[in-house]
């Protein structure tokens, strides 16, 4: 059966790879041939009806497209689609068409992240059954219609997705009325005033998701005991008052974010409800003035992968409970006040992605055991005590992207050599320890490495070492600090003359400069 009308797209857009982020994307309408095959219905991302054999999904998402879109496309002419997906592309800041409206039978669209611009036309939301609608990592504004004008007549939704588009408003209270909403994404849009109690006790609201709102102001109700809550992200809010008990109610929560709001109860004592949430995989708490000792309740949460703590007041030693938490990738408890030594017991977190530990009062060596967390991919133990030489075993952390050792009181030969078999060390940064001394490596061994950022600021060197020579790729380069002496080399200025932006060479005895300092500092 043919269908038509179908979607002629292949002479309104390029086909462009840098188009799509997704990895998997691909060209769909690459493949459409209406010469060879005049049925649509059986081209890549179009389904019709068995009946009528006409157009009712369209799903493009990812499909490398580019090129601009206005009223005129045939694509409102699908008067029977029902869902569209065009996420994922570029549409070269065109405007969303106002021709929306058109398709009147629309239950689903999504057009995120897909470089649409300027304000939202009011006609998007006249298709009054739409259940979905994503609109999200675009460069929108939602001013005239507003957020209210635009929602008000579609409260059939189910889920509404509108991250980082400029909202500059608060949000409706008619949206507590939305009681088949599953899904809020908010984050990011300049919300402000109050937000609306009521849309926390929607029985059917699962993702609530509020962060980087910084005038965003509100409060959490007493729960209720049939909540279905998954996701509840109110990071860098103003959210205020208590943590009601009856946060413990919310069985199926899988993600908590209350980082840097001015939540009060954030203390440990009242954080005994965390044990019962034993579905929790996610856990920010980070920036919120926490003091005393990390609860042991949080031993429980045996499915953790994201535990983030940091920039707290929380003391003692880093409490061994934490060893039941076998799943985590991401353990951040910097920024706080523990003493003690690093606990060699951290191998057994061998899914460890990242390990932020800086900023404390740690001290002794670093121990051997994190050699074996082969999967971190970052490692930040700075401003401690730590004391001992560069441990050679870093080397074995193959997957490492940034190594963080700054202002410890490390002291020993810096052996660059050790650094070489990190192919994908981006960042390096050692200053304010006691090296005594750099040592070289050759042209080839030094070439093999790819660093972006080295930081050796106050760490006793006295020249320049031949080993920066060969970064191509720097782009920061900081050696401010030490006792560097002559006259600068004159093959600094080759390291990389498209990427270097920064280089930090002062309080050194340096004499002169072999040509301009066009961006020392």
């Amino acid at each position: 059966m043919t269908a038509l009308p179908c979607w002629s797209s292949r002479t309104a857009f390029d086909i462009a790879k840098f188009a799509s982020a997704n990895p998997f994307a691909y060209p769909k309408v690459s493949s459409w041939r209406l010469e060879e095959n005049r049925d649509c219905c059986s081209w890549d991302g179009v389904e019709c009806d068995t009946d009528t054999g006409r157009v009712v999904a369209l799903d493009l998402s990812s499909s490398f497209l580019r090129g601009s879109m206005n009223s005129t496309s045939t694509l409102f002419n699908l008067s029977q689609l029902q869902r569209l997906n065009l996420a994922d592309n570029n549409f070269n800041f065109s405007q969303i068409p106002s021709a929306m409206n058109h398709l009147s039978r629309l239950t689903y669209l999504n057009l995120s992240a897909s470089y649409f611009y300027c304000q939202v036309p009011f006609e998007i939301s006249q298709p009054s059954n739409l259940s979905f609608l994503d609109l999200s990592c675009n460069d929108l504004v939602l001013k005239s219609p507003n957020l209210s004008s635009l929602v008000r007549n579609i409260s059939n939704l189910k889920e509404l997705h509108l991250s980082y588009v400029d909202i500059s408003s608060g949000v409706p209270s008619f949206l507590a009325n939305f009681s088949s909403l599953t899904s809020l994404l908010l984050d990011g849009c300049s919300l402000h005033c109050e937000f609306p109690n009521g849309i926390f006790l929607l029985p059917n609201l699962q993702v609530l998701d509020l962060q980087t709102n910084p005038h965003l102001m509100g409060y959490l109700p007493e729960f209720q005991s049939n909540s279905s809550f998954e996701v509840l992200l109110l990071h860098n809010t103003i959210f205020s008052g208590k943590i009601p008990s009856s946060i413990e109610t919310l069985h199926f929560l899988v993600q908590l974010d209350f980082g840097a709001c001015r939540l009060s109860g954030l203390v440990p004592s009242s954080l005994v409800w965390l044990g019962t949430l034993t579905q929790l995989t996610d856990i920010g708490l980070y920036s919120n003035n926490l003091h005393g000792h990390i609860p042991s309740s949080l031993g429980k949460l045996t499915r953790l992968t994201d535990l983030n703590l940091a920039a707290n007041n929380f003391k003692g030693q880093i409490p061994s409970f934490l060893q039941n938490l076998t799943q985590l990738s991401v353990l951040w408890i910097g920024d706080n006040q523990f003493t003690g030594e690093i606990p060699s017991w951290l191998e057994i977190f061998t899914l460890l992605t990242h390990l932020n530990l800086g900023m404390n009062k740690l001290h002794g060596l670093i121990p051997s055991s994190l050699g074996r967390l082969t999967s971190l991919t970052y490692l930040d133990l700075q401003m401690n005590n730590l004391k001992g030489q560069i441990p050679c075993f870093l080397r074995n952390l193959t997957n490492i992207e940034l190594l963080n050792l700054c202002c410890n009181e490390l002291s020993s030969t810096l052996y660059f050599d050790m650094f070489l078999g990190l192919k994908k060390l981006d960042s390096l940064l050692l200053g304010g320890n006691k090296l005594s001394k750099s040592v070289q490596t050759s042209k080839m061994n030094a070439a093999a490495s790819r660093l972006r950022s080295v930081g050796l600021r106050s760490c006793n060197l006295t020249k320049f070492a031949d080993f920066f020579r060969y970064q191509d790729r720097l782009r920061s380069l900081y050696l401010n600090g030490n006792k560097i002496h002559g006259r600068i080399p004159k093959w600094i200025w080759n390291i990389s003359t498209e990427t270097l932006a920064y280089l930090e060479i002062s309080d050194n005895s340096l004499t002169g400069f072999e040509q301009p300092p066009v961006f020392i500092a």
